[in-house]
């Protein structure tokens, strides 16, 4: 439901109000239409943003858990109006955790480093589209405390470092052996068919002063450690939701890594989402349910929205009703603690239009069926780690 036509609650986000702070652009959410000269923009002042925030917690009441810009609107804000906007807004909805800006890699560089960590202690977590998820891990640690020169990284493809260093200004190599010599934290981020031959080409091993966060799949800790020799080191199996700030990754430690190291790994990845520590011997089971879980929720989500469309909704409204669906009944389990199936219980009606549907679903052996992807990935995630052994 729209309120005067600045600040509404977005249909797909639970929780949350979407903020238009700027005038003048003609589709009212983006900055895109900058490239069009005879458009002039204009910042909305932080007053009367303060009234409609004042007058959609009369509207809405105090249930908000983020403020969400449309793509841009920040990067023609000043920081200091942010930052006024954000404790303000935590005045009048004291669930309030975080104000989220989506907008494209392109723009992260309009404002400055320093820029992006006062936000990021004001409460802002910036999403952005267009990276992959060790992108994502490098934006946030730069906005929450870290610089930009005490990050450095490796890849094979120049062009995506060249990339890299204009977007985030972080150093950047194509050699190996400079992130061993020069980090003190480093994270293997590639994939587990590439984990032999990266590890065999490395001149220098990490040492005892150094910590190793690992999150290729089916790499156990036994083999890094076999590898790389007795360090701290942490096993972790994050998932693509980290791209948007909603990630949830399972974090095991070493047999020689500390308290202090666990802690360490925990701060950069609940910087793209959730964490929860675990021991090793779950972590395959990890990997079967939220580290490919989001492929599952996504074919579902399809398979749901086609259910729509079969009984003639749009498509385009099909998948919105089907995605904030799953988005609002996570949440529901999330937030009220109670269980699934109290909370299905509340949907079913006796002799409703819900049960029939249920009916339907147990009949086709949904249960099972999603149970046994879940085994499936763990026996290929356990498969993969015996024979990186």
């Amino acid at each position: 439901m729209r309120y005067e036509g600045t600040i509404y609650r977005p249909p797909s986000e639970a929780g949350s109000l979407l903020i238009q702070a700027t005038i003048g652009c003609p589709h009212n959410k983006c900055t895109f239409c900058k490239m069009y000269k005879d458009i002039k923009f204009k910042i909305r002042p932080v007053q009367d943003i303060k009234e409609d925030l004042l007058a959609a917690r009369n509207y809405y009441g105090e249930f908000v858990e983020s403020l969400f810009f449309p793509d841009g609107n920040t990067i023609l804000m000043k920081t200091d109006q942010l930052v006024e906007i954000f404790e303000y807004a935590s005045e009048l909805f004291p669930h309030l955790s975080r104000i989220t800006v989506y907008g494209s890699a392109r723009f992260v560089n309009r404002k400055s480093l320093d820029d992006l960590k006062r936000l990021y202690q004001a409460g802002l977590r910036r999403v952005h589209t267009g990276m992959e998820s060790g992108d994502d891990i490098t934006l946030a640690r730069i906005s929450k405390g870290t610089t930009s020169q005490e990050i450095i990284a490796s890849d094979i493809n120049e062009e995506r470092l060249a990339l890299l260093k204009q977007k985030l200004g972080i150093c950047v190599t194509q050699n190996n052996n400079d992130i061993i010599q020069k980090s003190n934290i480093i994270i293997f981020a590639i994939k587990p068919q590439y984990f032999h031959d990266v590890t065999d080409k490395l001149i220098n091993k990490p040492g005892k002063e150094q910590i190793v966060i690992s999150i290729a799949a089916g790499i156990t800790i036994a083999f890094l450690e076999k590898k790389l020799g007795p360090i701290p080191i942490i096993r972790v199996m994050p998932n693509t939701p980290a791209l948007i700030g909603a990630g949830m990754a399972a974090i095991c430690k070493g047999n020689f890594a500390q308290a202090n190291h666990l802690e360490i790994a925990e701060r950069i990845f609940k910087s793209v989402g959730e964490t929860v520590i675990i021991e090793e011997k779950l972590i395959d089971g990890v990997t079967g349910l939220s580290g490919s879980g989001p492929a599952y929720v996504y074919q579902f989500i399809e398979a749901f929205a086609d259910g729509g469309v079969l009984v003639g909704l749009p498509r385009k409204t099909a998948y919105l009703l089907a995605a904030q669906t799953v988005v609002g009944a996570g949440l529901m389990v999330l937030k009220t603690g109670q269980h699934p199936g109290e909370l299905k219980d509340m949907v079913t009606s006796p002799g409703g239009t819900t049960i029939k549907g249920v009916q339907v679903l147990e009949k086709s052996g949904f249960r099972g069926a999603v149970m046994d992807a879940v085994e499936a990935a763990y026996l290929k995630s356990k498969q993969m780690g015996s024979d990186g052994e």
